[in-house]
């Protein structure tokens, strides 16, 4: 289910597969999201930084309350990828759920996961897509910060 009201340009069934101007495959990251609008930011402000940016960012949302909302739509236009939103209402905890609702919307040929208390390193994208292939799948690891490190 899509928010109603969603953040432009939101497809409401996908049509065709991204495709960038470079050789490599298309790439989207599933952020998933519930009621954190400031962490959400931050990540949303991490994408934007990579070496190599993602085709697209597909918010993954859980039920968060309108707050989120307003803050994705406040940052969707100085974004340089395509925000797409997909909201299902909260009935608790249903991450996985989300991810897979999020999945049905990717145009791309790889899929990239993050949650909303993650912030990637500028390479994070470049160098999956870098060690990624057929029958590959990646995973990273959580590196603990401080809070006054963030």
């Amino acid at each position: 289910t899509l928010y109603p009201d969603p953040l432009p340009p939101i497809p409401s069934k996908p049509e065709a597969p991204v495709r960038s101007n470079r050789m490599a495959p298309s790439v989207s990251t599933i952020l998933t999201t519930f009621n954190q609008p400031n962490t959400l930011r931050l990540v949303l402000l991490a994408l934007a930084r990579q070496s190599q940016l993602p085709d697209e960012v597909i918010i993954a949302d859980d039920g968060s309350a309108p707050p989120t909302l307003d803050a994705l739509r406040r940052l969707a236009p100085d974004l340089p990828f395509p925000l797409i939103h997909v909201f299902q209402p909260d009935q608790g905890f249903r991450a996985a759920r989300s991810r897979n609702n999020a999945i049905h919307h990717s145009r791309s040929d790889l899929l990239t996961f993050l949650d909303q208390d993650t912030l990637p390193r500028a390479d994070w994208l470049a160098t999956y897509a870098r060690h990624t292939g057929p029958g590959r799948f990646g995973i990273g690891r959580i590196l603990d910060l401080p809070p006054d490190a963030a």
